[in-house]
C-alpha cells in the first residue's frame, strides 16, 4: 500500500537480470521515492543480490519475499504497478517464453521486459508494455520512470495484456 511496486516473479539468479533491477531502483529512488522492487523467488545467488542492496543502501526499496506458493502469485501481481522480466540475453532466453509474462498479462498488468527477442516480440505485438536493452540498468530505470509518469498508458498496456491472453495466448 502507498508504494509504486515493481514486481519480479521467479528464479532470482543474476542471469535473470535481478541485479539490473536492483541497480535501476538505486537510480530511481530520488525520482520515485515510493518505489519498491518486490522479488518473489529465490536462487543460490540471492546472497549476492542482498549484498548489492546493502552496498547501494536501498534496503528500504527492495523486498526479498523468497519463494512463495504459486497460489499467492495473483496477490503479488495484483498489488504491482508494473511487472518486469529483465532477463539477460542468451540463446535460451532469446528463444523461449517465460511463464511470468503470461501470469502478469492474465492479471492485466503492464510489462517491462528486456530485449530478448521472444519476450520482446510478445510485448511489442500485444502492446502490453515497454522493452529495454538487456543488461542496461539505466535503460530499465528510464522505462520504469516512464511507466510511473504515464498512468493512463500503463493501464492501457495492462488492458491490452489481459485481452491478448484471453484472445490469443
Amino acid at each position: 500500500k502507498d508504494r509504486f511496486v515493481v514486481l519480479y516473479l521467479g528464479d532470482t539468479g543474476l542471469r535473470r537480470g535481478t541485479g539490473d533491477a536492483i541497480k535501476s531502483v538505486n537510480l530511481l529512488r530520488e525520482k520515485i521515492p515510493d518505489i519498491l522492487l518486490v522479488l518473489v523467488g529465490e536462487n543460490k545467488e540471492d546472497i549476492r543480490l542482498k549484498e548489492m542492496v546493502h552496498d547501494l543502501d536501498v534496503m528500504d526499496y527492495v523486498s526479498f519475499e523468497g519463494w512463495q506458493d504459486v497460489s499467492f502469485f495473483p496477490s503479488y501481481i495484483c498489488m504491482a504497478a508494473v511487472c518486469i522480466s529483465p532477463l539477460k540475453r542468451n540463446p535460451h532466453h532469446d528463444t523461449t517464453y517465460a511463464n511470468k509474462l503470461f501470469q502478469y498479462m492474465a492479471m492485466g498488468k503492464s510489462l517491462i521486459v528486456s530485449d530478448c527477442p521472444a519476450q520482446a516480440d510478445v510485448v511489442r505485438d500485444t502492446r502490453s508494455g515497454l522493452v529495454f536493452e538487456a543488461g542496461n540498468a539505466a535503460d530499465l530505470a528510464d522505462k520504469i520512470e516512464w511507466i510511473y509518469c504515464h498512468e493512463e498508458e500503463r493501464n492501457q498496456y495492462g488492458e491490452n495484456a489481459k485481452q491478448a491472453v484471453d484472445q490469443k495466448w
